[in-house]
């Protein structure tokens, strides 16, 4: 009896801590927050924006603190492998690589959905203000 009991309370506890994981994994965030993740011990960012001949490079971290900043206005969810939509060709966005040294992100961010290495992503309170971007590309980028 007891050894049944046993078995029970692990299967419980395996179960309980893969569903405790998909919710977390499927749970909104705040866009800067995830970005931070990357940003200590911040090395070097690259940035560019499409419809741009050329992108950008910097070691400096304001930039980085700034975009963060103003990713942080967005919430965002994951999204399922099949909703993702590849054809982009109506969105504007911008690619974002970000280096700390340990670890680094390569992101792309369009008005309404997000594609990094952890998936794909929703834009829930966007659409992400990409004039704000021109002007952030234009005051870093040249």
């Amino acid at each position: 009896m007891r050894k049944k009991l046993m078995v029970l309370l692990v299967a419980v506890a395996v179960v309980g801590g893969v569903v405790g994981a998909k919710v977390y994994d499927n749970r909104e965030r705040n866009l800067g927050e995830v970005f931070a993740l990357y940003t200590e011990e911040f090395k070097g960012m690259s940035f560019h924006v499409e419809g741009h001949p050329e992108g950008w490079r910097t070691l400096e971290k304001k930039p980085v603190e700034e975009l963060q900043e103003f990713l942080g206005r967005y919430q965002v969810k994951k999204m399922k492998d099949d909703d993702w939509d590849s054809n982009v060709s109506s969105e504007h966005g911008f690619t974002l690589d970000i280096s700390n040294g340990h670890k680094s992100l390569h992101a792309h961010v369009m008005e309404h959905r997000i594609m990094w290495r952890h998936g794909y992503f929703y834009v829930l309170n966007g659409p992400i203000d990409m004039e704000w971007v021109e002007d952030f590309n234009e005051k870093y980028g040249e």
